[in-house]
């Protein structure tokens, strides 16, 4: 298993560098690691005592911190208080090596500092924090001895920005190159990955959460059509999870289902996977489709009669895989938007809700989008699924999910 990165910072006898923009969280991941390990000392070249403090309690802790300033750009007058707190085992936050190195040009000037971390610093029981903003290119040396590297950068994800931390180098173990986001929720969040293992599938689900605009009483009292375009980073087998799961919360809330698959779905395996997440509950409602007569698949008119002739009304709703709809929408593109807008009409009048998923680079997807009422887009980065509201404009979220005990929740991304 990889090692989080407050195991990793508070690693006896290490010394850890994060490195990051200014106002990225850096002080936050270290005061995080401060919070865990019940107590530290923090050196502080910048904020007063009473914000590192103030930034500790806003992460939900009443961790012990002793909070030293120290105005001056002199290293020495910081080494005799490291290397006593180090000591005694405690975790030492030095906030942060631009300002400590500040007037200083060259290696040969924090000459004594490396030879405090290689002297000292690992032969203690204690663990050393270096905040680095990289605005001091000598402040770059100590990335040598470093025994952990932590870099903090935002990311693009569906053109909204997010943190990423990511663990460079952790010297006595092996690094997967592993990235976790970070996010504001009661104090700092590490986000971990959850959906790493496409064959991993949720039992008994209880409920998906969803941000307000997602939720029942919007979607099926107004009988909206919404439209999740996948990411090509996401895997077919995790798309298929999403689907199952949004169906199984449907029939939990007592709605029956319409679910259309596509000829590269097998119906007995869509069932029996929505039925280990119901726990077997309102079974009955499920009603499987699949339309895989070649001559109906390339005829528009054809296919809505088929669909329409297949569907339930009622309390139910319309769950729809759109590589069901590709091969008509490739072969004659008109006719598949007469099919949408006519199924589309056929919907209203019913009062049918409807999911529909597919990739970014359907056909089927491109045109869709133009009759539904909300549409979303997915994306999968390190093993977190990311949701973003396109229509209407809306925040990024991530999917907090606890695939073991089938969970999850939408949670914005801070």
């Amino acid at each position: 298993m990889p090692r989080s990165l407050i195991d990793v910072i508070n690693t006896q006898g290490y010394v850890t560098t994060v490195e990051g923009q200014p106002g990225i969280g850096k002080t936050t991941l270290a005061l995080k690691a401060c919070a865990s390990r019940g107590g530290c000392t923090y050196i502080s070249y910048a904020d007063p005592e009473i914000s590192i403090k103030a930034k500790l309690r806003a992460l939900g802790s009443n961790a012990t911190i002793n909070v030293i300033n120290v105005m001056s750009g002199s290293v020495e007058t910081v080494f005799s208080e490291i290397v006593d707190d180090l000591q005694k085992g405690e975790l030492v936050i030095v906030d942060s090596l631009d300002a400590m190195f500040y007037g200083i040009e060259n290696e040969r000037g924090i000459r004594s500092f490396l030879q405090l971390i290689y002297g000292s610093a690992k032969l203690k029981s204690g663990s050393l924090v270096l905040i680095s903003e990289g605005l001091n290119p000598v402040a770059k040396q100590v990335r040598f001895v470093s025994d952990a590297i932590i870099s903090i950068e935002l990311k693009e994800i569906l053109g909204k920005p997010a943190r990423e931390a990511t663990l460079l180098k952790d010297r006595d173990f092996p690094v997967e190159k592993r990235s976790y986001f970070l996010t504001w929720d009661g104090g700092l969040r590490i986000i971990e990955p959850v959906f790493t293992d496409v064959s991993r599938k949720p039992k008994n689900v209880h409920a998906i959460r969803g941000p307000p605009e997602t939720s029942f009483k919007y979607i099926v009292p107004n009988a909206y059509r919404v439209l999740t375009v996948l990411g090509n980073s996401i895997h077919p087998a995790i798309a298929d999870t999403i689907k199952q799961w949004v169906v199984s919360d449907f029939l939990k809330y007592g709605y029956g289902v319409n679910l259309l698959i596509s000829s590269k779905s097998n119906e007995s395996s869509e069932r029996e996977a929505i039925e280990s997440m119901t726990g077997g509950k309102n079974m009955k409602m499920l009603n499987i489709i699949s339309i895989n007569d070649p001559e109906v698949k390339r005829d528009a008119k054809k296919y809505y009669r088929t669909y329409i002739d297949l569907i339930k009304t009622g309390n139910y709703v319309n769950v729809v895989d759109l590589l069901a709809h590709e091969p008509l929408a490739v072969t004659d593109p008109s006719g598949y938007e007469a099919f949408i807008s006519d199924v589309s009409e056929f919907e209203r009048e019913k009062r049918i809700p409807v999911a529909l998923y597919g990739y970014q680079d359907y056909t089927s997807v491109r045109i869709v989008s133009k009759y539904v009422h909300m549409q979303w887009s997915t994306e999968m980065v390190n093993g977190t699924l990311f949701y973003l509201t396109v229509k209407p404009d809306g925040p990024l979220y991530f999917i907090d999910a606890d695939i073991e005990n089938g969970k999850a929740e939408f949670k914005r991304l801070l």
